[in-house]
């Protein structure tokens, strides 16, 4: 869907197909030998039709800026929409344009009945409990949760170049944005689930113990590593005092299949390896043990938690079950459901748990689907708007899922319109990636997919 601001623009995105010939488009009934040069005569014509109407309007003066813009594009439409070669080549597909269309062909208008979205109420606090007043308190430290003093080195800045530099400044601003990110993402991953929560810091975890072994070269800093270590065996599976080394050197990481912290985290930390000529390099090991004590305090806490605490999870599985005061919907309890989650952690957490809780008929996919699995997993879902059939996946030996739990790699461009209800388990951050998971049920009816699949499935006609 692009934005054409200019239809320079158009014509460029037109040349894609037609290869740069002229003469692409001089055959009957368009006849144009030149697209450039009709391009460059709808320009002139609207040009003078958008200076007539602003003269018109004005009384013979140009009108006020901030009308410019409609008066112009009130002309262009006009004149485009009796173009022929629009007429040939544009494509409207908004809800709005097919509507109308279906309506001056037949009359009928085959869109699902959207209603407005229902939020289903739970507690973060008697989720969290005690984590959640330590997560609260990491914020209002001077760094916020986590210093990353990995991600901004140059705060810890002590070489001779001057940091107001601008190939410096450039390098150092998009890497404060990086730590502002990452910061965002912990609290989004924390509302998510636990288990997102979790991961992320488990794997931050890994990236800070690798950092802190490559750079740490007096036997002090060492031992500090070695003494957390030691205090977080639980945490990290590792014990100083029983095993050799956590970390293999450089040269032997080929060799190593699995480890406490995975192999490519120690090649990053060399790979990005920082000169103690630039950089405080202690104050950056100190800082990064601060980070590891608060995710040490985090993970310990989270050690602690059964799912059966998990308000929001528990909040969806009574809602499944028809449970939710004011909610009690047949169609969640009985038909096809769509659960989307912004991450694989939270995707695969929801499905295990939803196993465990008794839903039999629960498949789950994410970016760590296979591509030749996923057309699998969507048309076992929604057979009937994908060229299939109840009937049809039977034949092959192939179970129906009622209920689909997915991150954001089916939001867009997929039928799964046998389905009629759908579950946001978190916001995304871009309200348009919430319009794209939505329009995945949201979308046109076929008449001719439609007949068959109530034919089949009668009871799910009211809900269509």
């Amino acid at each position: 869907t692009p934005v054409n601001n200019r239809l320079t623009d158009f014509q460029h995105m037109t040349e894609l197909f037609s290869r740069g010939q002229a003469e692409y488009f001089g055959v009957a009934p368009l006849g144009i030998h030149s697209l450039s040069g009709h391009i460059r005569k709808l320009e002139k014509v609207i040009e003078v039709a958008a200076r007539g109407r602003e003269e018109e309007l004005g009384g013979g003066t140009a009108p006020a800026e901030e009308n410019d813009a409609e008066t112009n594009l009130a002309e262009a439409e006009q004149i485009l929409r009796d173009d022929s070669l629009f007429e040939e080549l544009v494509v409207q597909r908004s809800r709005v344009y097919v509507k109308k269309s279906l309506a001056e062909e037949d009359g009928q208008v085959l869109f699902p009945q959207s209603t407005p979205p229902k939020v289903v109420p739970y507690s973060v606090k008697q989720t969290y409990g005690k984590l959640l007043k330590m997560v609260e308190d990491a914020f209002h430290q001077e760094k916020p949760l986590f210093s990353l003093a990995m991600y901004y080195p140059w705060d810890y800045y002590i070489g001779e170049g001057d940091l107001a530099e601008q190939a410096i400044a450039l390098k150092a601003g998009r890497q404060k944005q990086v730590v502002r990110l990452i910061r965002t993402s912990f609290l989004k991953r924390f509302e998510s689930s636990v288990f997102a929560f979790k991961a992320s810091c488990e794997t931050l975890m890994k990236k800070l113990i690798a950092f802190y072994q490559v750079h740490a070269e007096d036997r002090h800093d060492k031992d500090r590593l070695d003494k957390w270590l030691g205090r977080n065996k639980d945490t990290t599976g590792f014990d100083p005092r029983k095993q050799r080394t956590l970390f293999p050197d450089r040269a032997d990481l080929e060799m190593i299949e699995e480890d406490v912290v995975e192999p490519e985290f120690f090649e990053d930390a060399f790979e990005d390896r920082l000169s103690p000529d630039e950089f405080n390099i202690p104050g950056l090991l100190a800082d990064a043990l601060n980070d590891l004590e608060t995710i040490g305090d985090f993970l310990r806490e989270l050690a602690r938690f059964e799912p059966k605490q998990d308000k929001k999870l528990q909040a969806l599985v009574q809602l499944l079950r028809g449970h939710t005061p004011g909610l009690k919907d047949v169609a969640l309890q009985r038909h096809k459901l769509l659960i989307f989650t912004e991450f694989k952690d939270t995707a695969r957490y929801m499905a295990e748990q939803l196993a465990e809780a008794g839903f039999a008929d629960v498949v789950e996919i994410d970016s760590g689907t296979h591509s030749n699995g996923r057309l699998d997993v969507i048309r076992a879902f929604a057979p009937y708007y994908n060229d299939s059939s109840s009937a049809a996946l039977a034949e092959k030996g192939l179970d129906e899922t009622r209920i689909l739990i997915s991150t954001d790699v089916l939001s867009e461009g997929l039928n799964l319109q046998d389905a009629t209800r759908l579950v946001n388990y978190d916001l995304h951050w871009n309200p348009v990636r919430l319009m794209q998971r939505i329009g995945r049920i949201d979308r046109r009816l076929e008449p001719d997919v439609e007949a068959p699949m109530i034919a089949d499935h009668p009871e799910v006609e009211r809900f269509r």
